[in-house]
């Protein structure tokens, strides 16, 4: 019986051993495995994070899209309305010089003084005299104010270009 009781309590530590041995691999392989799960989320966080960014940065570049579209728009207006006072400028100008003209070749003293005697009193020839003096100062101040327009809208396409070219750089980047 010794020798059974022996054999058996042989067996018994084989059997504890390959038990603690088979413990100690299953606790290292849920080390293991808790490692392998920590990495697939840091992984899982990392292309979700990497997703993100990629849709924010395509919201981004839709966004300067539209603002350079914006640009466009107001730059495209902006010239137009340019082009319009210089025509508006030109169409002045001309009307302004044919008044000159016509204020020269009627300027002789008979001219003048016929238009002065054909008033019915001093007052309206003073009158006539004034209105014609504040008539083509008013002609000119409109072609000045227009040509100061002019440049302001030239300025403006000029800051709108510039922005253009530094939201294109900003889009590069």
């Amino acid at each position: 019986m010794s020798f059974a009781f022996a054999k058996a309590q042989s067996e018994k530590a084989q059997l504890e051993a390959k038990k603690a041995r088979i413990q100690a691999e299953i606790n290292q392989f849920s080390r293991l495995l808790s490692n392998v799960k920590k990495e697939s989320k840091t992984m899982v966080l990392l292309v979700e994070t990497i997703d993100k960014k990629i849709a924010s940065t395509q919201e981004l570049i839709n966004i300067t899209n539209k603002q350079a579209n914006l640009i466009t728009r107001s730059i495209k207006k902006n010239t137009d309305e340019n082009a319009k006072l210089k025509k508006e400028i030109k169409t002045q100008k001309e009307e302004y010089a044919r008044m000159i003209v016509k204020a020269y070749k009627s300027k002789n003293e008979q001219s003048r003084l016929m238009f002065l005697l054909s008033s019915e009193d001093f007052l309206q020839a003073y009158k006539r005299v004034q209105y014609l003096k504040s008539y083509a100062d008013y002609r000119k101040k409109q072609a000045d104010e227009i040509t100061a327009k002019s440049m302001r809208l030239e300025q403006i396409n000029k800051d709108l270009q510039e922005e253009k070219k530094a939201k294109a750089r900003g889009f590069k980047n």
